[in-house]
């Protein structure tokens, strides 16, 4: 699956001269799925996240009761730390040839981006970055816990 990496402009300019004010990043079109209610997002590829991170507000349009859910301190960059809460949701990854879903469990967090991360979504697709095509390639693996 191909998709076009996504303009990211930099809030604050960077101090050396003639550097740009974006950059290209890679992300995805991800819908989140709990029972019939579900959520849209593009969610940015983040090789360095171990989880898959999605804002509060998504586990509220998903009608989520995490007063109860598995809570974890993660560090975020920077160094400050940031409690989350973890619930199972199907994921659908967005691709007009094929639309791809799994079941996976994702925290959900005081973020405004949605992240891409490792456990529960990068470990189940082979990824390629191609920086100089603006592309990102994900291809899924076979050990994907297919949704229905």
């Amino acid at each position: 699956m191909l998709f076009p990496t996504t303009t990211a402009t930099f809030t604050n300019r960077f101090p050396a001269f003639g550097r740009p004010t974006f950059r290209q990043m890679p992300a995805v079109n991800i819908y989140a799925h709990y029972g019939p209610a579900f959520d849209f997002g593009l969610a940015y590829i983040d090789t360095m996240s171990d989880v898959i991170l999605l804002p509060d507000s998504v586990a509220q349009k998903l009608k989520l009761d995490l007063r109860f859910a598995p809570a974890h301190t993660i560090t975020v960059v920077g160094g400050s730390q940031v409690v989350v809460q973890f619930a199972e949701i199907t994921l659908e990854l967005r691709h007009p040839r094929t639309p791809i879903r799994w079941t996976t469990e994702v925290a959900f967090g005081p973020t405004q981006r949605w992240l891409f991360g490792h456990f529960g979504g990068l470990e189940f697709f082979h990824f390629t970055l191609d920086t100089v095509n603006e592309e990102l390639i994900l291809a899924p693996r076979e050990n994907l816990p297919v949704a229905e």
